[in-house]
């Protein structure tokens, strides 16, 4: 099966982390699915819950958006971010909302209650396709 997107940039043309790369690829061939199966033959709009421990840059996203959705049912389509704040619990049952930039150190993940460092994620390690809009 050919691929709907152009062929992969790297290095310096591209400017961006794989890592937006790999996840702009994935949102807008799932995206295009979905669109395609209701029969949509254009997408307008992207919504997107991305996780904070996803380390995920809104610009740089949008920029590798703009580049793999070219040519496809996605072009130009606008991309809604949410950002979904870290829910942890730490060894002594304290249930802990942690955002903000510092999130970028691992190292700083701590009970926001008893400073534990011993933590088990529960909300704001991924990325759901919340929404799309077609016509």
């Amino acid at each position: 099966m050919r691929s709907r997107f152009p062929p992969r940039l790297c290095g310096e043309q591209l400017q961006c982390k794989m890592h937006e790369l790999s996840i702009a690829q994935s949102v807008v061939e799932n995206a295009i699915d979905a669109a395609e199966k209701s029969g949509a033959k254009k997408i307008k709009s992207i919504e997107l819950e991305i996780g904070l421990m996803m380390m995920v840059n809104p610009e740089q996203l949008r920029f590798a958006m703009e580049i793999v959705s070219k040519g496809t049912i996605a072009d130009g389509a606008k991309l809604k971010i949410i950002k979904k704040k870290v829910k942890a619990r730490c060894k002594n049952g304290h249930v802990s909302t942690i955002g903000g930039d510092f999130l970028h150190l691992m190292s700083s993940l701590s009970c926001t209650k008893c400073q534990s460092r011993d933590l088990e994620i529960l909300e704001g390690r991924g990325i759901i396709l919340k929404k799309i809009e077609a016509d």
